[in-house]
This record gives structure tokens, C-alpha cells and sequence, in this order.
């Protein structure tokens, strides 16, 4: 067994040399997964998901912000609660906005309050917050309906695709709140 230096200190060299290597590997995937983690949490304006809206509320990018409640009222005290919030219940009027709704409505397997209303004039439907008119809609089949004369409020509805169903304002449902970032 040869025991020179030389081989001793070109074994602890290359050894040294990989121990370094090793962590600063590590410790570059560790500021890596760190600066994601760090993103993600505070809603990279890019990922079209929190940022800029305050927590709990979700952010379609170049929109508004939207709050997806988890709890089920009638339409009116949806209304308020969101009012209350400085928001109002959703009133998309792109199609993107429509699309955003009803796609984390479906991710949430439930029947979310909207904005919309013909409490006024049946079958002119205008939104909650302004008065104006509805001018793009989403409705099921067969829909608005208004079932025994009595469906006056709009929801996107889990039985109907979660399409746009009119229904009875006293329904407990969730509801969607919108409000610019």
C-alpha cells in the first residue's frame, strides 16, 4: 500500500472539491424552490392568480378581483356582503370574465350568485350595482325561465354546466364578489 503524500492530498483535494461542488448545488435549488414558493405566495401579477388583489381573493389577469365565497345565502345578503367588502357581486361582461367564473365555479362544485337581476322588468336582466343592461350572457338551455313567475336572480349553476340559470332570490347559494384590484 503506497502511502505518499501526494496521493493523500490529490484524494482530499478532489474530496474537497466535490463537498463544495455539492453545496452549492444545494443551495442553489434551495434560493431556487425558495423564490418560487416566495412568487407563488404573493401572486405573481404573470400567473393570473392573486396579485394584486388582497388575500382571498383570486385575480384574472388584466380584469378584476374575485372572491368565491364559501358559505351559501340568499341573493340579497350576498349582495350586502360583498358591498361590504367594497366589491359587488360579479358582473362579467367579457367573455373572459364569464369563463374565469364558471371554470373556478366548476373547481369548487357548487352554484355561485352573480350580479345579475330582472326584479324590475321581467326578462330585461341589468346588473345589481348600476342598473345597466346585460348585454352578454351565458345562459343554459332553456334559460331564463323564470319557473312559477318567481326567478328573478342569476347564478351560475353546478346542474347547468354552470351556465347562467335565473332563480329565486331567497335560494341559498354562494356567491362570486368582483372588485378592481
Amino acid at each position: 500500500m503506497d502511502k505518499s503524500p501526494t496521493k493523500t492530498t490529490v484524494s482530499s483535494n478532489t474530496n474537497r472539491i466535490w463537498k463544495i461542488t455539492t453545496g452549492l448545488f444545494l443551495s442553489t435549488t434551495v434560493i431556487f424552490v425558495s423564490l418560487f414558493i416566495w412568487s407563488e405566495y404573493k401572486g405573481d401579477t404573470n400567473s393570473g392568480n392573486q396579485a394584486p388583489c388582497e388575500s382571498g381573493w383570486s385575480y384574472l389577469q388584466g380584469s378584476n378581483c374575485y372572491f368565491f365565497s364559501l358559505t351559501a345565502t340568499d341573493w340579497e345578503v350576498a349582495r350586502q356582503a360583498c358591498m361590504n367588502h367594497d366589491a359587488k357581486l360579479a358582473e362579467p361582461d367579457t367573455q373572459s370574465e364569464i369563463d374565469y367564473i364558471s371554470g373556478i365555479a366548476s373547481s369548487m362544485s357548487d352554484t355561485f350568485w352573480i350580479g345579475g337581476k330582472d326584479k324590475d322588468d321581467e326578462g330585461t336582466f341589468v346588473w345589481a350595482s348600476d342598473n345597466r343592461n346585460v348585454t352578454l350572457f351565458n345562459w343554459a338551455n332553456g334559460e331564463p325561465n323564470d319557473v312559477n313567475g318567481g326567478e328573478d336572480c342569476v347564478n351560475v349553476h353546478i346542474n347547468l354546466e354552470f351556465l347562467w340559470n335565473d332563480s329565486a332570490c331567497d335560494e341559498q347559494s354562494r356567491f362570486v364578489c368582483e372588485k378592481q384590484p
